[in-house]
C-alpha cells in the first residue's frame, strides 16, 4: 500500500533535499522506506526570513508502516460513471479552442473521433497581433481579442495550472500539458505556472497534435443558431451555412453574451449565477517581495512572492507576480482590465485582481441581469482614448480628490478618475473594507499602489444546465455545455478537465 505524508517542513537553500527531515520525521532508516513522487510543494513564509518547503510525498514501506498523525493510507479516486454517449458519426462539432475545447478533442482523439473544433476568434499568431494592436490603442477587435480566439482568455494571462483536487483525470490533464512541453514540476507545486508565452506554446503543439490525429480547426467560426427537432439536435448554423450536426460541445468563453442570448432564444435550458467585480491592485514587486520574504535575496530561490488575500466576501484573484495589467475588452466602447505574466516573472510590477461578489442582489433579478450589469459597467468606464479609469489607492480609500502619482504598466493608457463610483456603494464599500483588512495584514499593501478599473470578467453570468450523468443539455439530446464559460469551471486545469471529462464518455457507433 502507498501512503501519503503531509507537512514536511525543509528549509529554503540553494539545494533543498527532504531526506534528511523525512528520517527524522519517520524516525526510520533510508533503506526502510521509497520516495515514490512528491505529491505537493508549497511554500511557507510565514515567518520572515525563514521560508520553509511545505512538502506531501507518497511513500512505501518494506516493513512495518510506521505511525505518525501525518501519514495516511491513499485511498484510489473514484471517479464518477458517467453514461457513454453513442455517435453515428465520428465529427462532433466543438465549439470554442479555450482549455476546455481543446482538452476535449484530446478525449475524442482518443476514443478515435476526429472532431471539428471552431472559434469566432483566430489562430493564435494572428489573434496575438490584433491583441497588441489594442494594446497600441486600437479599438479591440470584436472577433479576435484577449476573449476570443485560439487558446482562450487564459493564453492572456499569468497562465495559472492550480487546481483544488486531483483526481484521475485531473491528473490526465497534467500528464498531458508536460507531454506538450510544460515543466514536470507542474504535477507537485502549489502554485504552478507557466506564463502566457508557456501556455502559447502548449496551444500550437496541442494543436499540431490534433491535426496530425484528424481533427479540424476552423478559425473565424461563429455559432450562429442551431435547429431541434423532436428536442434532438439535427442542424447548426456557422456563419451563414447550415450543416447538420447531431453533437455540439459548447465550450463557450465566459463573454460569448450573444452565443448566450441565441441560445436562450432555442430554449437551451440556462439559468443566472452569480461570479465576482472589482478592480485590478498594482504594486512594486520588490515592496511585495519584502512584505512577504523579510528581503529580497529570497526571490533568487523562491521567484517574485505572490498572495492570497480575503476578508468577507471580498478577496485577491489571478495574481500576477512581476506581470501586467493588460486590456481584455471583446468590443469596442468598452473597458476590461485583466491581468498577465510572463513564465520568467521579471517584470518590476505586479498585480492582483480585488474583487467582491455580486448576485441578483446587487444586478437584479432575470436571467442576464448579471450580464448586462457587466456591460454597463464596462461602457462607464469607455473614454475615446481607450485609457482605463485608475487611481492611487490611498485617495480611494480615504475618499480625498482622485490622484493618480505613480506610473502603471497598462497599456495604451489609463486617466485619472474617482474609482468610487465605478460600482454600486455597496460593492465599493465592502472593497474598501477589505483593502484597510489586507493593509493590516500585508505590511505596505496600501502604500504605493494604484488601482485600474473594472475588473469585471471573473467567471461566467449564467450556467447551461446540464445532467449530472449524461454531461448533457437538460431536457436535450446532442447539445455538451462544458467549461468556464457554460458555468462549470473556473481556471485552466478546471475547464480542461471539465472538457476532457465530456470528450472521455464519446464513443463512435
Amino acid at each position: 500500500m502507498n501512503y501519503i505524508l503531509r507537512n514536511l517542513r525543509v528549509p529554503v537553500s540553494s539545494s533543498p533535499s527532504f531526506e534528511a527531515e523525512l528520517k527524522k520525521k519517520l524516525r526510520l532508516p533510508s533503506d526502510a522506506y521509497n520516495v515514490e513522487r512528491i505529491i505537493r510543494r508549497a511554500v511557507d513564509t510565514r515567518s520572515k526570513n525563514h521560508p520553509y518547503y511545505d512538502y506531501s510525498l507518497e511513500l512505501t514501506f518494506q516493513g512495518k508502516v510506521p505511525t505518525h498523525n501525518d501519514l495516511l493510507p491513499i485511498k484510489p479516486a473514484e471517479e464518477p460513471i458517467f453514461s457513454p454517449h453513442i455517435l453515428g458519426d465520428s465529427r462532433p462539432v466543438i465549439i470554442g479552442m479555450g482549455p476546455a475545447g481543446l482538452f476535449c478533442a484530446l478525449a475524442m482523439v482518443e476514443n478515435g473521433l476526429q472532431p471539428i473544433i471552431c472559434d469566432r476568434g483566430k489562430a493564435l499568431e494572428d489573434r496575438a497581433l490584433d491583441v497588441q494592436a489594442s494594446w497600441a490603442g486600437a479599438d479591440p477587435d470584436p472577433e479576435s481579442n484577449v476573449q476570443f480566439g485560439e487558446g482562450g482568455a487564459g493564453t492572456f494571462s499569468d497562465g495559472k495550472l492550480t487546481s483544488r483536487g486531483m483526481d484521475p483525470v485531473i491528473g490526465r490533464v497534467f500528464d498531458l500539458l508536460v507531454e506538450f512541453g510544460a515543466d514536470p514540476a507542474i504535477k507537485f507545486e502549489a502554485l504552478p505556472h507557466c506564463g502566457t508565452d508557456g501556455i502559447r506554446a502548449l496551444v500550437q503543439r496541442i494543436r499540431s497534435y490534433l491535426i496530425s490525429k484528424g481533427v479540424e480547426f476552423r478559425y473565424s467560426t461563429c455559432l450562429i443558431d442551431i435547429q431541434f427537432e423532436s428536442q434532438s439536435l439535427r442542424k447548426i448554423r456557422l456563419n451563414d451555412d447550415w450543416q447538420d450536426c447531431e453533437t455540439l460541445i459548447l465550450a463557450l468563453g465566459n463573454s460569448a453574451r450573444d452565443t448566450f442570448r441565441m441560445l436562450h432564444k432555442r430554449k437551451i435550458p440556462m439559468e443566472a449565477k452569480p461570479f465576482a467585480v472589482g478592480y485590478r491592485i498594482e504594486h512594486h514587486q520588490d515592496a511585495i517581495n519584502k512584505a512577504i520574504y523579510g528581503s529580497q535575496k529570497w526571490t533568487e530561490l523562491l521567484g517574485p512572492a505572490t498572495y492570497r488575500l480575503a476578508h468577507k466576501g471580498v478577496y485577491s484573484f489571478c495574481m500576477c507576480p512581476g506581470g501586467e495589467v493588460i486590456a481584455a475588452s471583446s468590443s469596442p466602447g468598452t473597458i476590461v482590465t485583466n491581468g498577465m505574466s510572463y513564465s520568467h516573472r521579471k517584470g518590476k510590477f505586479c498585480n492582483s485582481a480585488i474583487v467582491s461578489g455580486v448576485d441578483e442582489k446587487i444586478y437584479g433579478e432575470g436571467l442576464f441581469a448579471g450580464m448586462d450589469f457587466q456591460e454597463r459597467i464596462e461602457k462607464a468606464s469607455h473614454n475615446p482614448l481607450n485609457a482605463a479609469p485608475a487611481e492611487d489607492l490611498d485617495s480611494f480609500l480615504s475618499n480625498q480628490t482622485p490622484r493618480l502619482s505613480d506610473e502603471v504598466s497598462y497599456r495604451p493608457a489609463v486617466v485619472c478618475r474617482e474609482l468610487s463610483t465605478v460600482y454600486p456603494v455597496l460593492v465599493t464599500n465592502q472593497i474598501k473594507s477589505a483593502l484597510q483588512r489586507f493593509g493590516s495584514v500585508l505590511s505596505g499593501f496600501n502604500r504605493d499602489a494604484v488601482l485600474i478599473a473594472p475588473e469585471t470578467r471573473t467567471s461566467s453570468p449564467v450556467r447551461i444546465t446540464r445532467d449530472s450523468q449524461t454531461r448533457g443539455s437538460m431536457g436535450l439530446q446532442g447539445i455538451f455545455p462544458i467549461g468556464e464559460g457554460s458555468g462549470y469551471a473556473g481556471g485552466i486545469i478546471s475547464s480542461a478537465a471539465d472538457g476532457f471529462r465530456t470528450g472521455l464518455i464519446m464513443r463512435i457507433r
